[in-house]
């Protein structure tokens, strides 16, 4: 006699869980959709923002502290021959996870005014000359940089909304 039956709304309830959990902590693959990067990290959250500060100084990354975060912005770079698209991010530290999101805006533009035309949000995709992946990779190319002096392991995330202030 089985005490515990196993039907299939049990089956379909424990695959939901699991998948949940999957998506609230971030795949390590990168996936189609996926526009956060987080970096696990054994620093204490100060030692961790002087350590990315490094890097994005070294990389020629300008920063700026705001409301518990960096907002970061790429300098004279060329994404795919395009020299008036620069790369907006966002990057946090809370317990010891880096988060790290952004978008591709119009150079001309300043980062306050976000008309649809000429802001790109970044997310995985398998189109390698959109500019959502290749301020995907930019992104991505960071948070390799940023892995090695965080000692951290990378996952990615498909977030629904940036919180871009």
């Amino acid at each position: 006699m089985n005490l515990y039956p196993i039907n299939s709304v049990s089956i379909w309830l424990l695959i939901q869980l699991c998948l949940l959990s999957l998506s609230s902590k971030g795949q390590h693959m990168p996936f189609k959709g996926a526009n956060v990067i987080l970096i696990t990290t054994d620093l204490a959250d100060k030692e961790s923002y002087i350590a990315i500060a490094q890097v994005l100084s070294e990389e020629s990354i300008s920063y700026a502290a705001s409301n518990n975060m960096l907002l970061i912005q790429s300098t004279d770079q060329s994404f795919n021959g395009k020299k008036d698209i620069v790369f907006d991010g966002q990057l946090s530290v809370s317990a010891g996870l880096v988060t790290l999101t952004g978008m591709m805006r119009n150079k001309n533009e300043s980062a306050q005014s976000q008309p649809i035309a000429t802001t790109v949000p970044i997310a995985y995709n398998k189109a390698k000359s959109s500019i959502q992946q290749i301020g995907f990779t930019y992104m991505n190319d960071l948070a390799q940089k940023l892995q090695r002096v965080l000692h951290g392991v990378i996952s990615y995330k498909l977030q629904a909304v940036a919180k871009y202030q």
